[in-house]
């Protein structure tokens, strides 16, 4: 198994054990979609979708990933609250022995769509420092 498959099924494995409950149907393939940008992210060293992409060992061509992310980034239908704040919140939970710094970022590259919601408006970034020698 390669390393990129090793990564994503650790991380799609963990995505799915630590949600609130046992994901069925349209919850599940979103989280496997989360799961295959979380993993790209962390395997391309970047968050730009096509080198995201040529890092998800789906079977699929690296365009539709790319695509199928853009598409998942952009609907209106994905709940911030469902899909990234219970494992945002399990995350902050583990590093309260760690330096953290919060930026918000409002350069956002706005949708006319977003102006409706106020979560895609800004980003809140943030930054584990390494501990201070």
């Amino acid at each position: 198994m390669s390393d990129n498959a090793k990564r994503y099924r650790a991380i799609k494995d963990k995505l799915t054990k630590l949600y609130p409950r046992q994901p069925r149907g349209n919850v599940a393939i979103h989280l496997n979609t989360l799961a295959g940008i979380v993993s790209g992210i962390v395997g391309g060293k970047s968050v730009n979708l096509p080198k995201v992409a040529e890092k998800v060992p789906d079977g699929n061509k690296p365009a539709s990933r790319e695509k199928q992310y853009s598409r998942w980034l952009n609907n209106q239908r994905i709940d911030f609250k469902c899909y990234v704040l219970p494992f945002v919140e399990i995350m902050l939970a583990s590093l309260t022995d760690e330096t953290l710094t919060f930026a918000i970022d409002g350069s956002v590259n706005m949708h006319k769509s977003h102006l409706r919601d106020p979560d895609r408006m800004s980003r809140l970034l943030i930054v584990k420092r390494s501990s201070e020698k």
